[in-house]
């Protein structure tokens, strides 16, 4: 589970919500744009100065601040991004609010300030509770927490709005920690169905096959094992893959 801090970032780019160029924000979006492609602009403290001679085309409550949070982000500066948004997420709109929310609680658990993260995910998902983003983000600190059964529920939650291989992905894992063989292989093979780049993701194919092994599936697990390789070639010099065709080896002799 070591990795599952920056988990968000990919399960976030599965469910399109590109924060910085999403089709819903409003006019002062060109603007930010071609500062971030102005070749003249060199360093970000030099992006951000420009950005801010910008403030007064920005006329939407909570647009500016949004855009300003984010050069920060992008920055490096995440602790400085965090505090705009704090600032702005009571004087905004309602549609800067929800993207407001929405940034503060990536944030927040990218900060590994997962309390502070659930509040307001708690708040994003009350006020737009048929949007998917809040959940995810919900989910990803629950597993963050090891609160597996909170998890699966945000992640199923996420699913019944909109299906995704993101979430199906962590579902995977959120499974198998709780032992639930069968739910985490199927899992697995519904994101398989939607994404095959998750042959390309070691840990996850991995659990999947640890799952089949629980269930006495050695052919799942092969077949899986197979198409690791297939899509990652070098993988048979890693360790954990290794162990695992051992394990897989020992079990069909035994069968």
């Amino acid at each position: 589970m070591k990795k599952i801090i920056m988990k968000i970032i990919s399960i976030l780019l599965l469910l399109n919500l590109n924060l910085t160029y999403a089709k819903d924000l409003n006019k002062c979006k060109q603007l930010y744009i071609n500062i971030l492609k102005n070749s003249s602009l060199n360093t970000w403290c030099e992006k951000i100065d420009a950005w801010k001679t910008n403030k007064v085309y920005c006329v939407e409550r909570g647009s500016y601040e949004y855009y300003l949070a984010d050069a920060y982000e992008q920055s490096g500066n995440r602790n400085e991004a965090r505090r705009i948004l704090l600032k702005a997420v009571s004087n905004s709109n309602k549609k800067y609010r929800q993207w407001i929310l929405f940034e503060l609680a990536s944030l927040e658990f990218n900060l590994h300030k997962l309390n502070s993260c659930i509040n307001h995910v708690n708040i994003l998902i009350r006020e737009f509770s048929r949007w998917v983003g809040g959940y995810a983000i919900k989910a990803s600190c629950e597993l963050e927490k090891r609160n597996y059964k909170s998890a699966i529920e945000n992640f199923e939650r996420s699913n019944s709005i909109e299906k995704t291989s993101g979430a199906y992905e962590e579902l995977t894992l959120a499974y198998y920690s709780l032992k639930k063989y069968r739910e985490s292989l199927n899992a697995f093979n519904q994101s398989a169905k939607m994404n095959i780049e998750i042959f390309r993701k070691k840990d996850f194919v991995l659990c999947a096959v640890y799952s089949a092994f629980r269930l006495k599936e050695y052919y799942e697990a092969e077949n899986l094992l197979d198409k690791l390789k297939q899509n990652i070639p070098n993988i048979i010099h890693d360790p954990d893959y290794q162990k695992a065709q051992s394990i897989l080896t020992s079990l069909k002799k035994d069968k």
